[in-house]
């Protein structure tokens, strides 16, 4: 049910299970962290229908969650979850269900319903003609191809100006899957009370937030306040963060999480 891509770094250092966003975006999205296996072991996550693996049948929020906490709970040693946009509710679930997870890093992650109206209205207001035209093709006959160009329009609500460009062809080519995104595109409704649970959780949070791009850097602060994490921006970043600023995300968490500095 679950594809893993695994980098080996420094023995007996943290693993970080790394988790897309999405719903239905590959875990080549954000393999620029790669950079980080000279600080820990990397696993990535690709759900069903990403990256080569077969979306055999549609799953909820739960059943998916499930399985990863599943794989997390093999996993020896220290693991710390890292979850971007919408791969932060996996990362916040898992340490609530896997007794290994000593971190969570959740990366420009909407939890509420204030934070995911405030990025609605952001994405309203700024979406280009393109993007609009890109929007009704995808409504009008869905497909894989179609989300990918669709998403790939988003421009500076998505990309730091210098990264755009590259940003628009990372996602036009992405092995991604329109069914796991319209299937699962509602769970951020579900989101507030898991963070509101997650505010007992004791171990490491970290929550890293874009500078300006489709969430609102203050609403992103209310939910990183309101689930007990430290915040950081990430200067001169849009939503994809680890994208557009790979060596400032590391750092970041590096600084919190690392016993071996690469």
């Amino acid at each position: 049910m679950i594809k893993l891509t695994r980098i080996h770094g420094p023995p007996t250092s943290p693993t970080l299970v790394l988790i897309p966003g999405g719903p239905g975006i590959s875990s080549l999205s954000i393999r620029a962290m790669d950079i980080l296996s000279r600080s820990f072991q990397l696993i990535y996550v690709d759900f069903p229908g990403t990256n080569g693996n077969p979306y055999d049948k549609d799953r909820s929020f739960d059943e998916l969650a499930f399985g990863l906490d599943q794989v997390i709970k093999g996993i020896s040693g220290d693991v710390i979850t890292v979850g971007h946009s919408h791969g932060g509710f996996f990362a916040v679930n898992g340490a609530l269900s896997a007794s290994n997870i000593s971190g969570v890093v959740c990366i420009s992650t909407p939890f509420t319903d204030e934070c995911f109206k405030a990025a609605v209205e952001n994405f309203e207001n700024r979406k280009s003609p393109a993007l609009i035209a890109a929007e009704n093709v995808f409504d009008s006959e869905p497909s894989d191809r179609a989300f990918a160009l669709w998403l790939s329009e988003y421009g500076e609500l998505y990309f730091s100006p210098d990264t755009v460009a590259s940003g628009r062809e990372l996602l036009a080519n992405d092995p991604c899957s329109h069914r796991a995104f319209l299937h699962n595109q509602h769970d951020v409704k579900l989101m507030g009370a898991l963070l509101d649970e997650f505010a007992h959780w004791r171990g490491q949070k970290l929550f890293l937030s874009e500078d300006r791009g489709m969430i609102p850097t203050s609403a992103l602060k209310k939910d990183a306040d309101q689930g007990g994490f430290s915040f950081e921006v990430i200067q001169g970043s849009s939503h994809f963060v680890v994208f557009d600023r790979p060596e400032g995300v590391a750092r970041s968490i590096e600084k919190q999480f690392a016993t071996h500095r690469g």
